[in-house]
């Protein structure tokens, strides 16, 4: 997947969510009230569209760095569902298996490489953490800072990819 940097953009949802488009240059000119209000693509993905923000910072619209932290997304991912296998007691094999088959699946490949497909790493990486803010305060009673955390990862998940409300049904 390190080959992906450099790749250029793809010509099927790139030009449209990235190249073309104006809004994730930066916090000026309306962008950041254009991010929280606009629907785009016949969806309303804030989370998604600001995300790019940070690409931009850091290289304008050079393909290397959407593909980049693309990349490092889907890593954190892995190390994050690590995680969540250790706190079910799962062996050592049973996580490095289950991790190396996540990372180098077909489907979760293709999000890393499509620039645009920043949406699947970013909507996994905000389930991934909010299942562990949950685990971690499902032994509490009450509400607990874990519980409050999970809530908005979740939240936040929801605006940068629309199906995961199916989230709290697989947790």
């Amino acid at each position: 997947m390190g080959k992906s940097i450099h790749y250029p953009f793809v010509n099927f949802d790139d030009p449209n969510v990235i190249v073309q488009n104006k809004v994730i240059e930066g916090l000026g000119d309306g962008n950041f009230a254009a991010v929280f209000s606009e629907i785009r693509d016949h969806a309303y993905l804030p989370i998604y569209y600001a995300s790019f923000w940070i690409d931009y910072g850091i290289s304008a619209k050079d393909p290397w760095i959407y593909h980049g932290m693309n990349l490092l997304i889907h890593l954190l991912n892995g190390l994050l569902l690590a995680v969540i296998l250790r706190r079910f007691d799962c062996s050592t094999w049973a996580i490095l298996g289950s991790c190396a088959v996540f990372l180098a699946h077909p489907v979760a490949i293709e999000s890393v490489v499509w620039a645009s497909g920043r949406k699947d790493v970013l909507s996994a990486l905000l389930m991934l953490l909010a299942w562990i803010s949950w685990q971690g305060s499902s032994a509490t009673k009450g509400v607990s800072k874990g519980l409050v955390a999970a809530h908005l990862f979740f939240f936040l998940a929801l605006f940068a990819k629309a199906s995961v409300f199916v989230f709290p049904v697989l947790a």
